[in-house]
């Protein structure tokens, strides 16, 4: 099952590679079920520099996506929203990701402010949010235009 995960990484970070090669700096993504396992690696090296964020990293598929990003060469940063020191789970998840190289920045999308200063220092946003948070997800679309890295048209 992981290897099927680290497939789907692999392809949205594709995706967000090649709309930094043209200026764009937001893909959005909730792929749930319906991921195909059998997908290639496209080749990511042409963009080792890019500053990765990756909101949604302590989920199933935001986990692989941080993981593959930081061995794909990118500087990789996870959102984390501040959680209870009891949920031992989410403290596990983080750890792991830290253990893999990915930056922790603690904060929550309801600050704008710090949203807008965390991505100011960006060249990826990489949502893997689930569908219910769709509307959380607009936050992000709202500070990534005030920060002016989204190309129009």
């Amino acid at each position: 099952m992981a290897v099927c995960g680290t497939e789907v990484a692999h392809t949205v970070l594709y995706v967000a590679a090649d709309m930094v090669e043209n200026t764009t700096s937001i893909v959005t993504t909730s792929m749930a079920a319906a991921a195909n396992c059998e997908m290639k690696k496209p080749p990511l090296n042409s963009f080792a520099s890019s500053r990765i964020l990756v909101i949604g990293a302590t989920g199933y598929i935001g986990r692989f996506v941080a993981q593959e990003a930081v061995v794909a060469g990118h500087p990789t940063y996870a959102l984390i929203r501040p959680f209870a020191a009891c949920d031992l789970a989410k403290a596990q998840r983080v750890q792991q990701l830290k253990d893999a190289g990915v930056h922790i920045l603690y904060g929550s999308l309801s600050d704008h402010k710090f949203l807008v200063n965390t991505l100011k220092d960006m060249d990826v946003v990489i949502s893997t949010m689930g569908g219910r948070e769709i509307a959380e997800q607009l936050k992000i679309v709202d500070a990534i235009k005030e920060v002016g890295t989204v190309k129009n048209g």
